[in-house]
């Protein structure tokens, strides 16, 4: 499932907050988070509750673990093949690869 994703986030007992985020790319901080929208359907609801430090945004302190999260998957389109784009997408496609790897 790599793509452009709407989801609808809610930390429990914090406001609803809608985001677009794109899995696969490095760009969400919770990792456990990431992992299990990779998992969902379509209009998917769940509640995700990341208990380790390894899984949480690096942004969380280990006191407030496990944190919760109520998710829904509200839509999603799947990424586009290699061969299924032009020239300047591919060069789009490297130079975020390239980000996410200087980040590692």
């Amino acid at each position: 499932l790599k793509g452009e994703n709407v989801v609808l986030v809610r930390s429990l007992g914090m406001p609803t907050q809608r985001k677009e985020v794109r899995l696969g790319d490095g760009s969400m901080a919770c990792t456990g988070l990431e992992m299990a929208l990779a998992k969902m359907k379509k209009c998917a609801e769940a509640v995700v509750t990341i208990h380790s430090k390894q899984y949480a945004d690096p942004a969380t302190p280990e006191s407030e673990l496990p944190k919760s999260y109520h998710v829904k998957l509200c839509g999603f389109t799947n990424g586009k093949q290699s061969y299924e784009m032009s020239p300047q997408e591919k060069i789009e496609a490297a130079r975020r690869h390239k980000e996410i790897g200087n980040k590692l």
